[in-house]
């Protein structure tokens, strides 16, 4: 819906206080409308958050737990039905932080997994790209909510950090552009629709 851009008033002055009380009611009720058009824009916007991630030691070695919150474009979701596979990278570094220079970076993965819709079965594939293990699910919520937990995946050996140092662990995740066919590659390289990224999200590694 498109809202009028200007509200044309008398320019002449007026002889009485009508115009201003007028001027000052139509303002009030415009207020409203402009918040909600608002509110709903924000609520409309696709995007991916990092609810929360952590490193958790086991053993001598960090695993990675996450909880991502994925909404896709019309398009991507578009793309799915028509048989499109999307691959969505989480990717996870740990830095050393130093005070003089640029935080040196110690780790970086990257953990892939492929969202596929199957027509015949009307169920969703994931598939787990750095082990190849693949889970089927006949909701398409179940299956956003199961490739958004992440559990106990090895990121990172004990062995790497240095107990008089300090370190950053950041996670993201994003849609891999790159694995889509490639007339649709082209186009999502100039459309925000495709563009879906988190923030970096970041928290001190405990040792």
């Amino acid at each position: 819906m498109q809202w009028m851009d200007f509200i044309m008033l008398n320019c002449k002055k007026p002889e009485t206080g009508t115009h201003i009380i007028l001027s000052a009611l139509v303002g009030l009720l415009l207020l409203p409308v402009s918040t909600h058009a608002e509110l709903h824009h924000l609520q409309s916007k696709h995007g991916f958050i990092v609810e929360s991630a952590e490193l958790n030691l086991d053993g001598s070695e960090y695993t990675l737990n996450a909880d991502i919150q994925f909404h896709f474009s019309k398009e991507a979701l578009k793309a799915l039905e028509h048989g499109i596979a999307l691959q969505i990278d989480i990717e996870v570094q740990a830095k050393q932080n130093r005070k003089w220079l640029w935080d040196k970076k110690i780790r970086n993965k990257v953990f892939s997994q492929r969202l596929e819709y199957q027509p015949l079965s009307e169920q969703y594939l994931i598939t787990d790209l750095n082990t190849g293990n693949k889970h089927h699910f006949r909701s398409f919520q179940y299956a956003l909510e199961f490739m958004g937990s992440i559990n106990d995946y090895p990121f990172l050996g004990l062995a790497a950090l240095q107990q008089d140092k300090k370190y950053t662990a950041l996670v993201r995740a994003s849609l891999n552009t790159e694995s889509l066919p490639t007339p649709l590659r082209l186009s999502a390289y100039v459309s925000s629709d495709w563009q879906l990224s988190s923030p970096w999200f970041k928290w001190t590694i405990k040792q």
